[in-house]
């Protein structure tokens, strides 16, 4: 693959724990939706304990800024792809 033809240029990957009480498991399959609108590659699966987060994006920022409403964000990578 020629780097041209990367579409969204940061893998972004992370865990969310310590989730807010107001989270539910509908609230995980809505980010995952949200996040499919941000990018490619999208991996968002857990339960209220722990969610992993993985998305390729060009806004690697409103990925985290999304993921925030549900809890803390640990163990945080962002790699340019390109």
């Amino acid at each position: 693959m020629d780097i041209a033809d990367i579409q969204f240029a940061y893998c972004t990957e992370f865990f969310i724990i310590n989730m807010k009480k107001s989270t539910t498991l509908s609230d995980i399959d809505r980010l995952k939706e949200r996040l499919m609108r941000l990018g490619d590659s999208v991996i968002c699966i857990g339960d209220l304990e722990l969610v992993k987060v993985h998305v390729h994006t060009n806004n690697p920022d409103k990925a985290l800024g999304e993921a925030l409403k549900y809890g803390e964000l640990v163990n945080i990578k962002i790699e340019n792809m390109r």
